[in-house]
Protein backbone atom coordinates (compact mmCIF):
# COMPACT_ATOMS: atom_id res chain seq x y z
CA UNK A 1 0.00 0.00 0.00
CA UNK A 2 2.79 2.11 0.75
CA UNK A 3 3.88 1.74 -2.83
CA UNK A 4 0.80 2.71 -4.52
CA UNK A 5 0.27 6.23 -1.79
CA UNK A 6 3.92 7.04 -3.29
CA UNK A 7 2.77 7.31 -7.04
CA UNK A 8 -0.55 8.60 -5.93
CA UNK A 9 1.25 11.64 -4.49
CA UNK A 10 3.77 11.71 -7.23
CA UNK A 11 0.63 12.33 -9.51
CA UNK A 12 -0.51 15.11 -7.50
CA UNK A 13 2.98 17.08 -7.75
CA UNK A 14 2.91 16.60 -11.29
CA UNK A 15 -0.19 17.78 -11.52
CA UNK A 16 0.56 20.56 -9.18
CA UNK A 17 3.49 21.40 -11.71
CA UNK A 18 1.68 21.46 -14.27
CA UNK A 19 -0.86 24.30 -13.54
CA UNK A 20 2.05 26.30 -12.64
CA UNK A 21 3.34 25.73 -15.81
CA UNK A 22 0.08 26.83 -17.81
CA UNK A 23 -0.29 30.07 -15.42
CA UNK A 24 2.95 31.07 -16.46
CA UNK A 25 1.97 30.56 -20.30
CA UNK A 26 -1.29 32.43 -19.61
CA UNK A 27 0.93 35.39 -17.54
CA UNK A 28 3.26 35.48 -20.70
CA UNK A 29 0.43 35.89 -22.88
CA UNK A 30 -1.09 38.88 -20.96
CA UNK A 31 2.32 40.62 -21.08
CA UNK A 32 1.89 40.11 -24.75
CA UNK A 33 -1.19 41.79 -24.59
CA UNK A 34 -0.22 44.68 -23.18
CA UNK A 35 3.35 45.20 -24.70
CA UNK A 36 2.15 44.38 -28.13
CA UNK A 37 0.18 47.31 -28.85
CA UNK A 38 3.16 49.87 -27.31
CA UNK A 39 5.30 48.23 -30.03
CA UNK A 40 3.08 48.56 -32.66
CA UNK A 41 2.59 52.06 -31.76
CA UNK A 42 6.25 52.40 -31.81
CA UNK A 43 6.85 50.76 -35.44
CA UNK A 44 4.44 52.70 -36.89
CA UNK A 45 6.04 55.92 -35.41
CA UNK A 46 9.41 55.20 -36.76
CA UNK A 47 7.72 54.45 -40.50
CA UNK A 48 6.11 57.62 -40.03
CA UNK A 49 8.97 59.80 -39.07
CA UNK A 50 10.84 57.68 -41.68
CA UNK A 51 8.59 59.07 -44.48
CA UNK A 52 8.73 62.58 -43.03
CA UNK A 53 12.75 62.08 -43.47
CA UNK A 54 12.14 60.90 -47.14
CA UNK A 55 10.03 64.07 -47.87
CA UNK A 56 12.41 66.29 -45.84
CA UNK A 57 15.25 64.99 -48.44
CA UNK A 58 13.66 65.79 -51.51
CA UNK A 59 12.65 69.44 -50.67
CA UNK A 60 16.70 69.56 -49.55
CA UNK A 61 17.71 68.71 -52.90
CA UNK A 62 14.98 70.63 -54.83
CA UNK A 63 16.44 73.65 -52.84
CA UNK A 64 19.67 72.57 -53.69
CA UNK A 65 19.25 72.41 -57.35
CA UNK A 66 17.00 75.42 -57.74
CA UNK A 67 19.65 77.45 -56.12
CA UNK A 68 21.89 76.05 -58.27
CA UNK A 69 20.30 76.58 -61.29
CA UNK A 70 19.50 80.52 -59.97
CA UNK A 71 22.83 81.40 -59.24
CA UNK A 72 24.50 79.96 -62.79
CA UNK A 73 24.81 82.95 -65.19
CA UNK A 74 22.79 81.74 -68.34
CA UNK A 75 20.73 84.36 -69.91
CA UNK A 76 17.80 81.92 -70.60
CA UNK A 77 17.00 80.73 -67.90
CA UNK A 78 14.49 82.70 -65.57
CA UNK A 79 12.85 82.89 -62.03
CA UNK A 80 9.72 80.76 -63.38
CA UNK A 81 11.96 78.64 -65.39
CA UNK A 82 13.95 77.56 -61.98
CA UNK A 83 10.50 77.57 -59.77
CA UNK A 84 9.05 75.11 -62.65
CA UNK A 85 11.91 72.72 -61.81
CA UNK A 86 11.09 72.70 -58.55
CA UNK A 87 8.01 72.17 -58.85
CA UNK A 88 8.83 69.12 -61.28
CA UNK A 89 11.13 67.67 -58.44
CA UNK A 90 8.83 67.73 -55.94
CA UNK A 91 6.32 66.01 -57.93
CA UNK A 92 9.16 63.60 -58.95
CA UNK A 93 9.88 62.84 -55.08
CA UNK A 94 5.90 62.10 -54.87
CA UNK A 95 5.27 65.67 -52.99
CA UNK A 96 2.53 67.93 -53.93
CA UNK A 97 4.48 71.30 -55.68
CA UNK A 98 1.17 73.22 -54.51
CA UNK A 99 1.49 72.93 -51.00
CA UNK A 100 4.85 73.59 -50.98
CA UNK A 101 5.44 77.76 -50.60
CA UNK A 102 8.93 78.54 -52.35
CA UNK A 103 10.75 82.04 -52.06
CA UNK A 104 13.66 82.63 -54.41
CA UNK A 105 15.34 86.06 -53.55
CA UNK A 106 18.18 87.44 -55.42
CA UNK A 107 17.68 85.50 -58.58
CA UNK A 108 20.17 87.32 -61.62
CA UNK A 109 22.26 89.87 -58.94
CA UNK A 110 25.15 90.38 -59.50
CA UNK A 111 27.83 87.89 -59.24
CA UNK A 112 28.89 87.30 -55.51
CA UNK A 113 26.11 87.98 -54.25
CA UNK A 114 23.60 85.57 -52.84
CA UNK A 115 21.02 83.95 -54.31
CA UNK A 116 18.42 82.29 -51.36
CA UNK A 117 16.06 79.18 -52.44
CA UNK A 118 13.53 79.00 -49.45
CA UNK A 119 10.55 75.55 -49.56
CA UNK A 120 8.61 75.27 -46.83
CA UNK A 121 6.23 72.16 -46.68
CA UNK A 122 3.56 71.03 -44.36
CA UNK A 123 3.80 67.44 -43.42
CA UNK A 124 1.10 65.71 -42.55
CA UNK A 125 2.04 62.50 -40.05
CA UNK A 126 -0.34 59.68 -40.61
CA UNK A 127 -0.12 57.24 -37.62
CA UNK A 128 1.98 59.91 -34.96
CA UNK A 129 0.28 62.56 -36.09
CA UNK A 130 -2.71 62.37 -33.25
CA UNK A 131 0.21 62.01 -30.68
CA UNK A 132 1.57 65.14 -32.22
CA UNK A 133 -1.56 67.00 -32.30
CA UNK A 134 -1.60 66.05 -28.80
CA UNK A 135 1.33 67.84 -28.27
CA UNK A 136 1.41 70.68 -30.23
CA UNK A 137 -2.14 71.09 -31.42
CA UNK A 138 -1.25 70.58 -34.94
CA UNK A 139 -1.20 67.20 -36.79
CA UNK A 140 1.53 68.91 -39.14
CA UNK A 141 5.08 69.63 -39.44
CA UNK A 142 6.33 71.48 -41.53
CA UNK A 143 9.41 70.33 -43.00
CA UNK A 144 12.11 73.89 -43.97
CA UNK A 145 14.79 73.83 -45.91
CA UNK A 146 17.21 77.06 -47.32
CA UNK A 147 20.10 77.12 -49.70
CA UNK A 148 22.29 80.29 -50.15
CA UNK A 149 24.50 79.93 -53.22
CA UNK A 150 26.94 83.02 -54.46
CA UNK A 151 25.61 84.42 -58.09
CA UNK A 152 28.30 83.31 -60.75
Amino acid sequence: MSHTRARGRAGIARARRGSAGDSRSGQALVEFALVAPLLLLLILGMVDFARAWSAYEVITYQARQGARMAVVDNPTTTEDDVLQAIRDGLTNGNLDPDEATIAIDGFGDLRGTPATVQIDYPYSLVFAGRFLDWLTGSEDLVLSTQFVMRNE
